[in-house]
């Protein structure tokens, strides 16, 4: 999903790309590893107070969707 263009923000929609994804312990990026080589999938670790800010983020997205669209997620396996 790197660096396609998709669609974000349900239920109102907005095209957006994607330029990285991050799950509870890394964030993942499209770099260039190699000059003149196609760029690779790197993962990069949170730091310590990263980690608490991105469960913090991702409760708070629960919360809304759960009270404000009546969609509850529950736990997700990716």
């Amino acid at each position: 999903m790197i660096g396609q263009r998709t669609f974000t923000g349900w239920p109102f929609l907005q095209e957006g790309m994607v330029t990285a994804i991050s799950d509870s312990l890394f964030t993942y990026e499209k770099l260039v590893v190699v000059p003149g080589q196609p760029p690779k999938v790197v993962s990069n670790p949170h730091t310590p107070q990263g980690l608490g800010l991105w469960k913090s983020k991702a409760e708070k997205i629960e919360h809304f969707y759960s009270k404000r669209c009546g969609v509850i997620a529950g736990q997700i396996e990716v």
